[in-house]
Protein backbone atom coordinates (compact mmCIF):
# COMPACT_ATOMS: atom_id res chain seq x y z
CA UNK A 1 0.00 0.00 0.00
CA UNK A 2 1.53 3.35 -1.02
CA UNK A 3 0.63 6.58 0.70
CA UNK A 4 0.94 10.28 -0.01
CA UNK A 5 2.22 12.11 3.05
CA UNK A 6 1.89 15.69 4.10
CA UNK A 7 5.14 17.09 5.49
CA UNK A 8 4.93 19.35 8.47
CA UNK A 9 7.87 21.47 9.40
CA UNK A 10 8.26 22.02 13.09
CA UNK A 11 10.80 24.52 14.26
CA UNK A 12 12.15 24.11 17.73
CA UNK A 13 13.66 27.05 19.53
CA UNK A 14 15.91 26.17 22.40
CA UNK A 15 16.37 28.73 25.13
CA UNK A 16 19.35 28.82 27.35
CA UNK A 17 19.25 29.20 31.09
CA UNK A 18 21.83 29.14 33.82
CA UNK A 19 22.73 25.68 35.09
CA UNK A 20 23.44 25.08 38.75
CA UNK A 21 26.37 22.75 39.09
CA UNK A 22 28.63 21.32 41.72
CA UNK A 23 32.01 22.81 40.87
CA UNK A 24 35.14 21.29 42.30
CA UNK A 25 38.80 22.21 41.73
CA UNK A 26 38.15 24.27 38.60
CA UNK A 27 41.54 24.81 37.02
CA UNK A 28 41.32 27.48 34.33
CA UNK A 29 44.56 26.19 32.89
CA UNK A 30 46.19 22.98 34.02
CA UNK A 31 49.89 22.30 34.02
CA UNK A 32 51.42 21.29 30.71
CA UNK A 33 51.29 17.62 31.63
CA UNK A 34 51.97 15.37 34.55
CA UNK A 35 54.89 13.93 32.57
CA UNK A 36 56.53 17.23 31.63
CA UNK A 37 60.23 17.45 32.34
CA UNK A 38 62.68 20.33 32.05
CA UNK A 39 59.89 22.85 31.52
CA UNK A 40 60.40 26.12 33.28
CA UNK A 41 56.68 26.90 33.56
CA UNK A 42 54.59 24.14 35.02
CA UNK A 43 51.30 26.09 34.95
CA UNK A 44 49.09 27.34 37.71
CA UNK A 45 45.98 25.70 39.05
CA UNK A 46 43.84 28.82 38.70
CA UNK A 47 40.24 29.55 39.54
CA UNK A 48 36.97 28.39 38.11
CA UNK A 49 36.68 29.00 34.36
CA UNK A 50 34.16 31.65 33.48
CA UNK A 51 31.31 30.55 31.22
CA UNK A 52 30.50 34.15 30.36
CA UNK A 53 32.56 36.49 28.26
CA UNK A 54 35.94 35.54 29.68
CA UNK A 55 36.67 32.92 27.05
CA UNK A 56 36.88 29.16 27.29
CA UNK A 57 36.84 27.22 30.52
CA UNK A 58 40.28 25.93 31.31
CA UNK A 59 42.36 23.20 29.77
CA UNK A 60 43.25 19.88 31.31
CA UNK A 61 46.73 19.03 30.20
CA UNK A 62 46.59 15.49 31.52
CA UNK A 63 47.90 12.62 29.51
CA UNK A 64 45.73 9.53 29.25
CA UNK A 65 44.14 6.88 27.16
CA UNK A 66 43.07 6.93 23.59
CA UNK A 67 39.40 6.74 24.49
CA UNK A 68 36.58 4.50 23.53
CA UNK A 69 34.81 4.62 20.22
CA UNK A 70 31.37 4.30 21.75
CA UNK A 71 28.59 2.39 20.02
CA UNK A 72 30.47 1.08 17.04
CA UNK A 73 28.12 -0.05 14.37
CA UNK A 74 28.29 -2.48 11.49
CA UNK A 75 31.66 -2.96 9.92
CA UNK A 76 30.16 -4.66 6.93
CA UNK A 77 29.54 -3.39 3.46
CA UNK A 78 29.61 0.32 2.86
CA UNK A 79 27.48 0.15 -0.21
CA UNK A 80 27.98 0.77 -3.86
CA UNK A 81 29.40 4.27 -3.96
CA UNK A 82 30.43 4.05 -7.56
CA UNK A 83 32.87 1.68 -9.19
CA UNK A 84 36.19 2.92 -10.48
CA UNK A 85 35.78 3.95 -14.05
CA UNK A 86 37.57 2.16 -16.87
CA UNK A 87 40.07 4.26 -18.69
CA UNK A 88 39.03 2.77 -21.99
CA UNK A 89 41.11 1.87 -25.01
CA UNK A 90 43.45 4.43 -26.42
CA UNK A 91 42.34 3.53 -29.93
CA UNK A 92 44.45 3.53 -33.06
CA UNK A 93 47.63 5.47 -33.28
CA UNK A 94 46.80 6.65 -36.82
CA UNK A 95 45.97 10.15 -37.86
CA UNK A 96 42.58 10.41 -36.15
CA UNK A 97 42.76 7.44 -33.79
CA UNK A 98 39.94 7.20 -31.26
CA UNK A 99 40.90 7.65 -27.65
CA UNK A 100 38.15 5.37 -26.33
CA UNK A 101 35.74 6.04 -23.50
CA UNK A 102 36.99 7.06 -20.10
CA UNK A 103 35.03 6.42 -16.95
CA UNK A 104 32.62 9.11 -15.89
CA UNK A 105 33.10 10.95 -12.63
CA UNK A 106 30.39 11.73 -10.10
CA UNK A 107 30.76 14.03 -7.12
CA UNK A 108 30.51 12.88 -3.51
CA UNK A 109 29.64 15.74 -1.14
CA UNK A 110 29.30 15.85 2.63
CA UNK A 111 29.27 18.36 5.47
CA UNK A 112 31.51 18.78 8.51
CA UNK A 113 30.77 21.07 11.46
CA UNK A 114 32.51 22.05 14.68
CA UNK A 115 30.71 22.91 17.91
CA UNK A 116 32.05 23.69 21.39
CA UNK A 117 29.37 22.17 23.64
CA UNK A 118 30.41 24.10 26.79
CA UNK A 119 31.14 21.94 29.81
CA UNK A 120 29.10 18.79 29.19
CA UNK A 121 29.92 16.70 32.27
CA UNK A 122 28.19 13.67 33.74
CA UNK A 123 27.03 12.82 37.27
CA UNK A 124 30.06 10.76 38.33
CA UNK A 125 33.26 11.84 40.03
CA UNK A 126 35.93 10.42 37.73
CA UNK A 127 38.98 12.37 38.89
CA UNK A 128 39.01 11.23 42.52
CA UNK A 129 38.64 13.19 45.76
CA UNK A 130 40.91 15.47 47.76
CA UNK A 131 41.48 15.21 51.51
CA UNK A 132 38.36 17.30 52.13
CA UNK A 133 36.21 14.90 50.15
CA UNK A 134 35.81 17.31 47.21
CA UNK A 135 35.87 15.86 43.70
CA UNK A 136 38.69 16.92 41.38
CA UNK A 137 36.35 16.93 38.37
CA UNK A 138 35.69 20.32 36.78
CA UNK A 139 31.97 19.69 37.26
CA UNK A 140 29.76 16.98 38.74
CA UNK A 141 26.19 17.36 37.45
CA UNK A 142 22.99 16.32 39.09
CA UNK A 143 20.86 13.87 37.10
CA UNK A 144 18.43 16.61 36.06
CA UNK A 145 21.29 18.93 35.05
CA UNK A 146 22.91 16.20 32.98
CA UNK A 147 19.66 15.29 31.24
CA UNK A 148 19.07 18.96 30.49
CA UNK A 149 22.57 19.26 29.00
CA UNK A 150 21.97 16.31 26.69
CA UNK A 151 18.53 17.59 25.66
CA UNK A 152 19.61 21.16 24.91
CA UNK A 153 22.83 20.20 23.11
CA UNK A 154 21.01 17.59 21.02
CA UNK A 155 18.43 20.20 20.00
CA UNK A 156 21.19 22.58 18.89
CA UNK A 157 23.02 19.83 17.02
CA UNK A 158 19.86 19.09 15.04
CA UNK A 159 19.90 22.67 13.77
CA UNK A 160 23.50 22.19 12.61
CA UNK A 161 22.56 19.08 10.61
CA UNK A 162 26.02 17.96 9.48
CA UNK A 163 27.23 14.53 8.38
CA UNK A 164 30.23 14.72 10.72
CA UNK A 165 30.29 16.88 13.85
CA UNK A 166 33.47 17.74 15.76
CA UNK A 167 32.60 18.34 19.42
CA UNK A 168 34.77 19.81 22.21
CA UNK A 169 34.28 20.41 25.94
CA UNK A 170 32.68 17.04 26.69
CA UNK A 171 33.90 14.93 29.59
CA UNK A 172 34.10 11.37 28.30
CA UNK A 173 32.30 8.52 26.53
CA UNK A 174 29.78 8.34 29.41
CA UNK A 175 28.58 11.75 28.22
CA UNK A 176 29.06 10.91 24.54
CA UNK A 177 26.88 7.80 24.51
CA UNK A 178 23.72 9.53 25.85
CA UNK A 179 24.26 12.28 23.29
CA UNK A 180 24.49 9.66 20.53
CA UNK A 181 21.32 7.99 21.83
CA UNK A 182 19.46 11.32 21.68
CA UNK A 183 20.64 11.73 18.08
CA UNK A 184 20.52 8.11 16.91
CA UNK A 185 18.23 9.02 14.03
CA UNK A 186 21.03 11.21 12.62
CA UNK A 187 24.35 9.73 13.73
CA UNK A 188 25.67 6.17 13.80
CA UNK A 189 28.74 6.39 16.02
CA UNK A 190 30.53 8.55 18.56
CA UNK A 191 34.15 8.83 19.67
CA UNK A 192 35.24 10.79 22.76
CA UNK A 193 38.89 10.99 23.80
CA UNK A 194 39.98 10.33 27.37
CA UNK A 195 43.25 12.19 27.90
CA UNK A 196 42.20 13.12 31.41
CA UNK A 197 39.55 12.14 33.96
CA UNK A 198 36.93 14.69 34.94
CA UNK A 199 38.23 17.26 32.45
CA UNK A 200 37.54 18.63 28.98
CA UNK A 201 37.84 16.12 26.17
CA UNK A 202 36.75 16.11 22.53
CA UNK A 203 35.62 13.82 19.73
CA UNK A 204 33.20 13.34 16.85
CA UNK A 205 29.60 12.34 16.17
CA UNK A 206 29.36 10.83 12.73
CA UNK A 207 27.27 9.07 10.17
CA UNK A 208 28.99 6.02 8.72
CA UNK A 209 31.61 3.95 10.53
CA UNK A 210 34.70 4.88 12.55
CA UNK A 211 37.31 2.46 11.24
CA UNK A 212 40.50 3.59 12.97
CA UNK A 213 41.75 6.00 15.64
CA UNK A 214 45.28 7.22 16.34
CA UNK A 215 46.18 9.62 19.13
CA UNK A 216 49.01 12.15 19.43
CA UNK A 217 48.19 13.86 22.71
CA UNK A 218 51.38 12.65 24.39
CA UNK A 219 53.63 13.85 21.57
CA UNK A 220 56.37 16.07 22.97
CA UNK A 221 56.38 19.70 21.87
CA UNK A 222 59.81 21.31 22.20
CA UNK A 223 59.90 24.90 23.39
CA UNK A 224 62.56 27.30 22.03
CA UNK A 225 64.04 27.32 25.54
CA UNK A 226 64.58 23.56 25.34
CA UNK A 227 61.76 22.73 27.71
CA UNK A 228 58.98 20.35 26.69
CA UNK A 229 55.22 20.45 26.77
CA UNK A 230 52.36 18.48 25.19
CA UNK A 231 49.03 18.99 23.46
CA UNK A 232 46.65 20.55 25.99
CA UNK A 233 44.00 17.98 25.12
CA UNK A 234 44.09 14.82 23.07
CA UNK A 235 44.88 15.30 19.38
CA UNK A 236 43.22 12.31 17.68
CA UNK A 237 43.22 11.13 14.07
CA UNK A 238 39.77 9.66 13.39
CA UNK A 239 39.24 7.61 10.21
CA UNK A 240 35.61 7.53 9.04
CA UNK A 241 34.07 5.45 6.26
CA UNK A 242 31.23 7.59 4.96
CA UNK A 243 29.45 6.09 1.95
CA UNK A 244 32.62 4.29 0.90
CA UNK A 245 34.80 7.44 1.02
CA UNK A 246 37.57 7.63 3.61
CA UNK A 247 37.49 10.85 5.61
CA UNK A 248 40.11 11.57 8.25
CA UNK A 249 39.13 14.11 10.89
CA UNK A 250 41.43 15.75 13.43
CA UNK A 251 39.32 17.27 16.28
CA UNK A 252 41.32 19.94 18.11
CA UNK A 253 41.03 22.18 21.17
CA UNK A 254 44.21 24.18 21.61
CA UNK A 255 45.43 26.02 24.72
CA UNK A 256 42.87 28.49 26.09
CA UNK A 257 43.56 32.21 26.57
CA UNK A 258 43.04 31.98 30.35
CA UNK A 259 46.46 31.62 32.03
CA UNK A 260 47.66 32.28 28.50
CA UNK A 261 50.59 30.46 26.92
CA UNK A 262 50.77 31.63 23.26
CA UNK A 263 53.99 29.70 22.73
CA UNK A 264 52.31 26.42 23.63
CA UNK A 265 49.37 27.16 21.32
CA UNK A 266 51.78 27.84 18.45
CA UNK A 267 53.65 24.60 19.15
CA UNK A 268 50.33 22.73 19.06
CA UNK A 269 49.48 24.24 15.67
CA UNK A 270 52.92 23.51 14.21
CA UNK A 271 52.90 19.89 15.38
CA UNK A 272 49.31 19.44 14.21
CA UNK A 273 50.30 20.65 10.72
CA UNK A 274 53.27 18.27 10.68
CA UNK A 275 51.09 15.30 11.68
CA UNK A 276 48.38 16.18 9.14
CA UNK A 277 50.86 16.55 6.28
CA UNK A 278 52.39 13.15 7.06
CA UNK A 279 48.89 11.66 7.20
CA UNK A 280 48.18 13.18 3.78
CA UNK A 281 51.33 11.55 2.39
CA UNK A 282 50.26 8.19 3.82
CA UNK A 283 46.60 8.55 2.75
CA UNK A 284 46.52 10.53 -0.53
CA UNK A 285 43.00 9.35 -1.45
CA UNK A 286 41.45 10.40 1.85
CA UNK A 287 39.83 13.74 2.59
CA UNK A 288 41.61 15.21 5.63
CA UNK A 289 40.01 17.85 7.85
CA UNK A 290 41.14 19.68 11.00
CA UNK A 291 38.49 21.42 13.05
CA UNK A 292 37.62 22.68 16.49
CA UNK A 293 38.18 25.46 19.00
CA UNK A 294 41.75 26.60 18.29
CA UNK A 295 41.58 29.62 20.62
CA UNK A 296 43.27 32.00 18.20
CA UNK A 297 42.14 34.26 15.40
CA UNK A 298 43.31 34.62 11.78
CA UNK A 299 46.51 36.61 11.55
CA UNK A 300 47.92 35.20 14.78
CA UNK A 301 50.91 32.80 14.63
CA UNK A 302 49.04 29.49 15.28
CA UNK A 303 46.50 30.08 12.49
CA UNK A 304 49.16 31.42 10.14
CA UNK A 305 51.28 28.32 10.82
CA UNK A 306 48.40 26.09 9.74
CA UNK A 307 47.67 28.14 6.61
CA UNK A 308 51.35 28.08 5.65
CA UNK A 309 51.30 24.27 5.86
CA UNK A 310 48.88 23.82 2.92
CA UNK A 311 45.78 23.85 5.13
CA UNK A 312 42.84 25.83 3.73
CA UNK A 313 40.80 27.78 6.29
CA UNK A 314 37.29 27.28 4.92
CA UNK A 315 35.58 30.20 6.66
CA UNK A 316 38.00 32.71 5.12
CA UNK A 317 35.50 33.34 2.30
CA UNK A 318 32.75 34.48 4.70
CA UNK A 319 32.32 38.22 4.26
CA UNK A 320 32.34 40.53 6.12
CA UNK A 321 34.85 39.12 8.60
CA UNK A 322 32.52 39.90 11.50
CA UNK A 323 30.24 37.16 10.14
CA UNK A 324 33.01 34.66 10.95
CA UNK A 325 32.62 35.21 14.71
CA UNK A 326 31.86 32.09 16.74
CA UNK A 327 32.36 33.40 20.29
CA UNK A 328 31.42 36.59 22.17
CA UNK A 329 34.78 37.22 23.87
CA UNK A 330 35.61 40.87 23.22
CA UNK A 331 32.34 41.20 21.33
CA UNK A 332 33.46 39.07 18.38
CA UNK A 333 35.97 36.25 18.49
CA UNK A 334 36.94 34.09 15.48
CA UNK A 335 38.47 31.16 17.32
CA UNK A 336 36.61 28.14 15.89
CA UNK A 337 37.95 26.88 12.56
CA UNK A 338 37.63 24.14 9.94
CA UNK A 339 40.67 23.44 7.74
CA UNK A 340 41.07 21.16 4.71
CA UNK A 341 44.40 19.56 3.85
CA UNK A 342 45.30 20.55 0.29
CA UNK A 343 47.89 17.75 0.13
CA UNK A 344 45.25 14.99 -0.01
CA UNK A 345 41.97 14.36 -1.83
CA UNK A 346 38.84 16.46 -2.00
CA UNK A 347 38.05 20.12 -2.11
CA UNK A 348 36.13 22.72 -0.14
CA UNK A 349 32.91 23.82 -1.85
CA UNK A 350 33.48 27.55 -2.08
CA UNK A 351 30.92 29.71 -0.35
CA UNK A 352 29.43 26.97 1.83
CA UNK A 353 31.14 27.85 5.12
CA UNK A 354 28.59 29.26 7.53
CA UNK A 355 28.29 30.21 11.19
CA UNK A 356 25.19 28.80 12.89
CA UNK A 357 24.10 30.94 15.83
CA UNK A 358 20.93 31.98 17.65
CA UNK A 359 22.16 34.08 20.59
CA UNK A 360 20.61 31.53 22.93
CA UNK A 361 23.30 31.90 25.58
CA UNK A 362 21.93 35.30 26.51
CA UNK A 363 25.12 37.38 26.43
CA UNK A 364 25.85 37.98 22.77
CA UNK A 365 24.85 36.98 19.27
CA UNK A 366 27.69 34.57 18.58
CA UNK A 367 26.50 31.43 20.33
CA UNK A 368 24.13 28.52 19.72
CA UNK A 369 21.68 27.16 22.28
CA UNK A 370 23.14 26.67 25.75
CA UNK A 371 26.76 26.89 24.61
CA UNK A 372 28.87 30.05 24.63
CA UNK A 373 30.05 29.20 21.10
CA UNK A 374 28.34 29.24 17.72
CA UNK A 375 28.82 26.31 15.36
CA UNK A 376 30.82 26.42 12.14
CA UNK A 377 29.90 24.25 9.14
CA UNK A 378 31.36 23.65 5.66
CA UNK A 379 30.71 21.39 2.66
CA UNK A 380 33.38 19.28 0.95
CA UNK A 381 33.41 17.25 -2.24
CA UNK A 382 35.49 14.69 -4.07
CA UNK A 383 35.22 13.21 -7.54
CA UNK A 384 34.27 9.54 -7.58
CA UNK A 385 34.98 7.54 -10.72
CA UNK A 386 32.02 5.59 -12.05
CA UNK A 387 31.82 2.68 -14.45
CA UNK A 388 30.89 3.72 -18.01
CA UNK A 389 29.15 0.35 -18.43
CA UNK A 390 25.46 1.34 -18.53
CA UNK A 391 24.38 -1.96 -16.96
CA UNK A 392 27.06 -3.01 -14.48
CA UNK A 393 26.59 -5.94 -12.13
CA UNK A 394 25.47 -4.52 -8.77
CA UNK A 395 27.61 -5.09 -5.69
CA UNK A 396 26.23 -7.21 -2.88
CA UNK A 397 25.74 -5.12 0.24
CA UNK A 398 24.26 -5.76 3.67
CA UNK A 399 20.79 -4.77 4.77
CA UNK A 400 22.50 -2.92 7.63
CA UNK A 401 24.31 -0.67 5.13
CA UNK A 402 21.09 0.12 3.32
CA UNK A 403 18.99 0.83 6.41
CA UNK A 404 21.70 2.99 7.99
CA UNK A 405 21.69 5.01 4.75
CA UNK A 406 25.32 4.28 3.92
CA UNK A 407 24.31 3.59 0.32
CA UNK A 408 23.02 6.38 -1.91
CA UNK A 409 19.48 6.30 -3.24
CA UNK A 410 19.08 5.03 -6.83
CA UNK A 411 22.02 2.64 -6.38
CA UNK A 412 21.63 -0.84 -7.88
CA UNK A 413 22.31 -3.38 -5.15
CA UNK A 414 22.15 -7.07 -4.41
CA UNK A 415 21.11 -8.15 -0.89
CA UNK A 416 20.39 -11.43 0.88
CA UNK A 417 18.18 -12.41 3.79
CA UNK A 418 15.35 -14.52 5.16
CA UNK A 419 11.77 -13.79 4.08
CA UNK A 420 9.71 -12.79 7.14
CA UNK A 421 6.43 -11.68 5.50
CA UNK A 422 4.75 -11.71 2.09
CA UNK A 423 2.18 -9.17 0.89
CA UNK A 424 1.11 -9.91 -2.68
CA UNK A 425 4.20 -9.56 -4.85
CA UNK A 426 6.02 -7.58 -2.15
CA UNK A 427 7.80 -9.12 0.81
CA UNK A 428 10.07 -8.32 3.76
CA UNK A 429 13.49 -9.86 4.30
CA UNK A 430 15.76 -9.74 7.34
CA UNK A 431 19.36 -10.58 8.19
CA UNK A 432 19.57 -14.20 9.33
CA UNK A 433 20.57 -14.90 12.92
CA UNK A 434 23.87 -16.39 11.74
CA UNK A 435 24.79 -13.21 9.86
CA UNK A 436 23.79 -10.64 12.49
CA UNK A 437 26.20 -7.86 13.35
CA UNK A 438 27.35 -8.48 16.96
CA UNK A 439 26.58 -4.88 17.99
CA UNK A 440 23.57 -3.90 15.90
CA UNK A 441 21.88 -7.33 16.05
CA UNK A 442 18.22 -6.81 14.99
CA UNK A 443 18.57 -3.03 14.60
CA UNK A 444 18.50 -1.95 10.92
CA UNK A 445 18.23 -5.64 9.90
CA UNK A 446 14.93 -5.72 7.96
CA UNK A 447 13.79 -4.19 4.66
CA UNK A 448 10.77 -4.16 2.33
CA UNK A 449 11.18 -5.54 -1.19
CA UNK A 450 8.47 -3.67 -3.10
CA UNK A 451 7.10 -5.25 -6.28
CA UNK A 452 3.81 -3.77 -7.57
CA UNK A 453 0.97 -6.30 -7.66
CA UNK A 454 -0.05 -5.19 -11.14
CA UNK A 455 3.13 -6.57 -12.77
CA UNK A 456 3.97 -10.19 -13.51
CA UNK A 457 7.59 -10.76 -12.51
CA UNK A 458 9.90 -13.10 -14.43
CA UNK A 459 10.97 -14.72 -11.16
CA UNK A 460 9.10 -16.60 -8.44
CA UNK A 461 7.76 -14.72 -5.40
CA UNK A 462 9.26 -16.40 -2.32
CA UNK A 463 7.43 -17.64 0.78
CA UNK A 464 8.04 -16.97 4.46
CA UNK A 465 11.26 -18.69 5.70
CA UNK A 466 12.79 -18.82 2.21
CA UNK A 467 16.33 -17.46 1.96
CA UNK A 468 16.73 -15.17 -1.03
CA UNK A 469 19.13 -12.93 -2.92
CA UNK A 470 17.42 -9.85 -4.35
CA UNK A 471 18.67 -7.48 -7.05
CA UNK A 472 17.05 -4.05 -7.17
CA UNK A 473 17.43 -0.34 -6.53
CA UNK A 474 17.78 1.27 -3.09
CA UNK A 475 15.02 3.84 -2.61
CA UNK A 476 13.75 6.08 0.16
CA UNK A 477 9.95 6.26 0.02
CA UNK A 478 8.58 8.89 2.40
CA UNK A 479 11.42 8.34 4.90
CA UNK A 480 11.23 4.51 4.69
CA UNK A 481 14.18 2.80 3.00
CA UNK A 482 13.22 -0.07 0.70
CA UNK A 483 14.16 -1.91 -2.50
CA UNK A 484 12.24 -1.12 -5.68
CA UNK A 485 12.74 -1.81 -9.41
CA UNK A 486 13.43 -5.44 -8.53
CA UNK A 487 15.09 -7.20 -11.49
CA UNK A 488 15.78 -10.59 -9.93
CA UNK A 489 14.90 -12.73 -6.91
CA UNK A 490 16.82 -15.97 -6.42
CA UNK A 491 15.52 -18.44 -3.81
CA UNK A 492 18.68 -19.98 -2.34
CA UNK A 493 17.14 -22.22 0.33
CA UNK A 494 15.04 -21.99 3.47
CA UNK A 495 15.24 -22.02 7.28
CA UNK A 496 13.10 -24.04 9.66
CA UNK A 497 12.15 -21.06 11.86
CA UNK A 498 12.82 -17.37 12.44
CA UNK A 499 12.27 -15.72 15.82
CA UNK A 500 11.06 -12.14 16.35
CA UNK A 501 12.91 -9.65 18.54
CA UNK A 502 10.98 -8.94 21.75
CA UNK A 503 10.42 -5.20 22.24
CA UNK A 504 8.16 -2.89 24.20
CA UNK A 505 5.48 -1.18 22.09
CA UNK A 506 7.31 2.11 22.61
CA UNK A 507 10.75 0.86 21.56
CA UNK A 508 9.33 -0.87 18.49
CA UNK A 509 8.34 2.57 17.16
CA UNK A 510 11.87 3.45 16.09
CA UNK A 511 13.49 3.61 12.66
CA UNK A 512 16.05 1.12 13.95
CA UNK A 513 13.36 -1.56 13.82
CA UNK A 514 11.55 -0.46 10.64
CA UNK A 515 11.15 -3.58 8.49
CA UNK A 516 12.02 -5.90 11.40
CA UNK A 517 9.96 -8.87 12.70
CA UNK A 518 9.00 -7.94 16.29
CA UNK A 519 6.92 -9.27 19.18
CA UNK A 520 5.50 -6.54 21.45
CA UNK A 521 4.02 -8.97 23.95
CA UNK A 522 0.63 -8.52 25.56
CA UNK A 523 -0.90 -5.11 24.86
CA UNK A 524 -4.23 -3.41 25.53
CA UNK A 525 -6.49 -1.97 22.84
CA UNK A 526 -6.69 1.81 23.30
CA UNK A 527 -8.72 2.68 20.18
CA UNK A 528 -10.82 0.48 17.91
CA UNK A 529 -10.79 0.29 14.11
CA UNK A 530 -10.41 3.52 12.15
CA UNK A 531 -11.67 3.88 8.58
CA UNK A 532 -8.78 1.73 7.35
CA UNK A 533 -9.16 -1.10 9.90
CA UNK A 534 -6.15 0.04 11.92
CA UNK A 535 -6.36 0.20 15.72
CA UNK A 536 -4.19 1.53 18.55
CA UNK A 537 -2.78 -0.38 21.50
CA UNK A 538 -0.44 0.36 24.42
CA UNK A 539 1.91 3.36 23.94
CA UNK A 540 -0.15 4.50 20.91
CA UNK A 541 1.30 1.74 18.74
CA UNK A 542 -0.79 1.43 15.57
CA UNK A 543 -1.64 -2.10 14.42
CA UNK A 544 -2.40 -1.92 10.69
CA UNK A 545 -4.08 -4.22 8.20
CA UNK A 546 -1.64 -3.99 5.27
CA UNK A 547 -1.16 -7.77 5.31
CA UNK A 548 -3.82 -9.20 7.67
CA UNK A 549 -7.10 -7.75 9.03
CA UNK A 550 -8.11 -8.85 12.50
CA UNK A 551 -11.65 -10.22 12.79
CA UNK A 552 -13.79 -9.65 14.75
CA UNK A 553 -13.01 -5.99 15.41
CA UNK A 554 -10.95 -5.53 18.59
CA UNK A 555 -12.66 -3.69 21.44
CA UNK A 556 -11.19 -1.04 23.72
CA UNK A 557 -9.77 -2.66 26.84
CA UNK A 558 -9.19 -6.08 25.26
CA UNK A 559 -5.72 -7.59 25.53
CA UNK A 560 -3.84 -9.19 22.66
CA UNK A 561 -0.42 -10.77 22.23
CA UNK A 562 0.78 -9.31 18.90
CA UNK A 563 3.77 -9.81 16.64
CA UNK A 564 4.48 -8.82 13.05
CA UNK A 565 6.58 -6.54 10.85
CA UNK A 566 7.23 -2.88 11.71
CA UNK A 567 6.57 -0.54 8.77
CA UNK A 568 6.79 3.25 8.57
CA UNK A 569 3.91 4.87 6.68
CA UNK A 570 1.54 7.80 7.12
CA UNK A 571 4.24 9.38 9.34
CA UNK A 572 3.92 6.63 11.94
CA UNK A 573 5.59 3.34 12.83
CA UNK A 574 2.96 0.61 12.37
CA UNK A 575 2.90 -3.04 13.33
CA UNK A 576 1.70 -5.36 10.55
CA UNK A 577 0.50 -8.81 11.71
CA UNK A 578 0.97 -11.39 8.94
CA UNK A 579 -1.87 -13.84 9.73
CA UNK A 580 -4.30 -14.80 12.47
CA UNK A 581 -1.69 -16.50 14.69
CA UNK A 582 0.22 -13.20 15.01
CA UNK A 583 -2.72 -11.67 16.96
CA UNK A 584 -3.77 -13.80 19.92
CA UNK A 585 -6.26 -12.66 22.54
CA UNK A 586 -4.71 -12.75 26.00
CA UNK A 587 -5.18 -11.84 29.64
CA UNK A 588 -2.65 -9.46 31.17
Amino acid sequence: MRYILFIVLVIFVVSCGNTNTTVKNNDDEGADSTNVTNDTDSGNTGNTGNTGNTGDTGDTGNTGDTGNTGNTGNTGDTGNTGNTGNTGNTGNTGDTGNTGNTGDTSTFTFTVASYNLLNVFDTECDGGYDTNGDCYDYYVRTISEFNDQISTRAASIRTINSDILIIVEIEDIDSGNPLLTALSDIYDEVYISSKGSGTHNLGVLTKGHISQIKTYGDTQLIRPSGGTTYFTREFPEVHIDLGGQEIIVFPAHFKAKSNDDPERRLLEAQKAAEIINQTATDNPDAIIILGGDLNDEPGYPPITALENASLLRTESDISPETDQCTHNYGGCSRIDHIFLSQNAAGSYVTGTATVIEDGGCGYGDHCLGSSDHAALKATFSVGVATDPDPDPDPDEVSIYSLKRNLVADDTSVKISGVVTAVDGNSFFIQVSSNDQDPVLKEKYSGILIYIPDEITPSFSIPQILDTVTVTGVKTTYYDAIEIEEVSDVVITGSVSSFSPVYLSPSLAQSFEYEGVFVDVGSVTVAEGFDLHNAFKVTDDLIVDDDIYTLSPEPQIGENYWIKGIMKYSFEAHRLLPRFYSDVVKSDL
